[in-house]
């Protein structure tokens, strides 16, 4: 299991430091695993980094599940697997005042299209090498991103889509 997994609401999950330098590989070590978390559930303070997995879907970030109104903020995240932030489903999430730098495949991923507000991505800081910005499924406006700094070192234009 990852740095943490609840099914209720309230939970605050702060100053956890995970890391996973087992020849590379980690079987969903490392990620802040939050499934069915409700309102008034915190992420704060935390740093996950060099966390790998076999599989895509385990990627050793901040994953978010059937969440609704998660605060995110100041954590750092950095070398994950695929991306250092992945929302499947949720509702009205803040991911606020982060840093996501140098994953492996994608700095963000979003897998599900819904129909409601899904999160507000704000001051956050991206920064990678290599690889895509985003991944997966960006299609419609049911997110916002507001007032990030992007910055991306191999000097190819940072891409919002293709």
């Amino acid at each position: 299991m990852g740095l943490c997994f609840n099914v209720s609401s309230n939970n605050h999950i702060e100053y956890n430091h995970r890391s996973s330098y087992r020849s590379g590989v980690a079987f969903r070590h490392g990620r802040c695993d939050l499934r069915w978390s409700g309102t008034g559930t915190t992420v704060n303070h935390n740093l996950i980094h060099h966390i790998r997995s076999v599989w895509l879907w385990w990627m050793g970030h901040i994953y978010w599940m059937r969440k609704y109104s998660v605060v995110i903020e100041n954590n750092l995240v950095y070398l994950a697997k695929s991306a250092g932030f992945h929302q499947h489903y949720g509702k009205d999430n803040i991911i606020r005042n982060n840093i996501f730098a140098m994953n492996t495949d994608a700095q963000l991923e979003r897998t599900r299209n819904e129909n409601h507000m899904s999160f507000t991505f704000e001051k956050n800081i991206v920064y990678w090498v290599e690889s895509k910005l985003l991944t997966s499924n960006w299609r419609e406006n049911n997110y916002k991103f507001i007032n990030n700094l992007y910055y991306r070192t191999d000097g190819l234009p940072i891409m919002f889509s293709n």
